[in-house]
Parts: structure tokens; C-alpha cells; sequence
């Protein structure tokens, strides 16, 4: 199936190893993932074929979203595909690359989806900005 690559970057005035904790240590994540709802789970096994589970509670609603960790080189680059557990076996790829800047660090946020969810590429763009603003709002 053909994939549709969807880009956000953000600079940010934390170094690489704390952008890198803020997504691999559960701790850290329920501190800034899915703000705007309530984490209720928040499981991972760290480890290249390990997995995470966290689950968002909205609305009373709550939603479990999975994916296994492809690629952890600390503290530049993740990979993990991602899915929603309704969904599956729907998922995607998710790539986060983070590079050192003068000031900090800047993240490319890579998110391939099918292109059957083409229409969602507005509300997926804004969903991770808002989420990657949320490490820098929410992590210290």
C-alpha cells in the first residue's frame, strides 16, 4: 500500500538526552502525552522489538494506542510503528530524529501512514506539533 509521509519539527532549547528520555521513560511521557486527556497507562519495555502500550482517557473514553520500538540509538533517533488498538492490524511507522543545535535540539517528527488516511494528514500534523510543543511546555 502506498505511504504518505508526514513531517513536523521543532527546535527546542532542551539537549538531545533529555528529548530522548522525554520519549522512552513513562515517567517523563505522563508528563506531557496526550495533555489534554488523562493518561491512564503507560507501559513500555525499552528495547530495539520491545513494545509500549499507553492508554488516553477523553471524555470517558479511553483509547489504547500500541507499537514496538524498530530503533533506539540514544539519543538521536527512534522508530516504533504505531497503532490504535481499534484499528488494528492497521499501524504506521513513527521516526523521530534529533539532532544538537547551538541552542538546544532540533526534532523531525516522520509519521508514514497509508494513504487511505490522506484526509487525516492536517489533523495528524497538528497532533504531533501540539504534542512535541508539550515536551517543551511540560518536560524540565
Amino acid at each position: 500500500m502506498t505511504k504518505i509521509a508526514v513531517t513536523v519539527t521543532h527546535d527546542f532549547q532542551l539537549i538531545p538526552e533529555t528529548i530522548y528520555q522525554a520519549w522512552t521513560q513513562p515517567e517523563i511521557l505522563k508528563k506531557w502525552l496526550f495533555h489534554d486527556g488523562e493518561l491512564i497507562q503507560c507501559d513500555n519495555q525499552l528495547e530495539t522489538n520491545g513494545y509500549f502500550i499507553f492508554t488516553d482517557r477523553r471524555n470517558g473514553q479511553d483509547v489504547q494506542h500500541i507499537g514496538h520500538y524498530l530503533t533506539l540509538e540514544k539519543p538521536n533517533r527512534l522508530q516504533f510503528t504505531w497503532g490504535v488498538v481499534d484499528d488494528l492490524p492497521a499501524s504506521s511507522l513513527v521516526t523521530i530524529d534529533i539532532q544538537a543545535t547551538p541552542s538546544g535540539s532540533q526534532v523531525t517528527l516522520t509519521h508514514q501512514i497509508d494513504k487511505q488516511w490522506e484526509t487525516y494528514v492536517p489533523q495528524i500534523k497538528q497532533s504531533w506539533a501540539k504534542m512535541l510543543q508539550q515536551i517543551e511546555d511540560f518536560v524540565v
